[in-house]
């Protein structure tokens, strides 16, 4: 799933999702800045927590092996908002 945006994001890119192990988001920024990386259940039980010091473009891997089969919020924040989006663990 390959967003743009037109905020501070320039581009968000999560794949594969939905996802059954490996969840790789990768994204840039229009402006070089720290972002908050989360990752919650639906119940809001966090299970990722980082913090990204300031660049433009960032790439992480998840590993989603070990987590229950359903949905999940990934969080991407920064001072200026927050983007949410929806990631489904088969």
């Amino acid at each position: 799933m390959k967003i743009i945006l037109s905020n501070i994001f320039s581009e968000i890119n999560i794949s594969p999702n939905p996802t059954n192990d490996i969840l790789r988001i990768d994204y840039k920024l229009n402006t070089k800045q720290s972002i908050q990386i989360e990752l919650v259940d639906i119940m809001g039980n966090l299970i990722f927590s980082e913090h990204v010091p300031e660049t433009i473009s960032y790439s992480k891997t998840f590993n989603f092996i070990g987590l229950s089969t359903g949905i999940y919020l990934l969080k991407l924040k920064s001072i200026q908002n927050t983007i949410i989006k929806k990631v489904i663990k088969y």
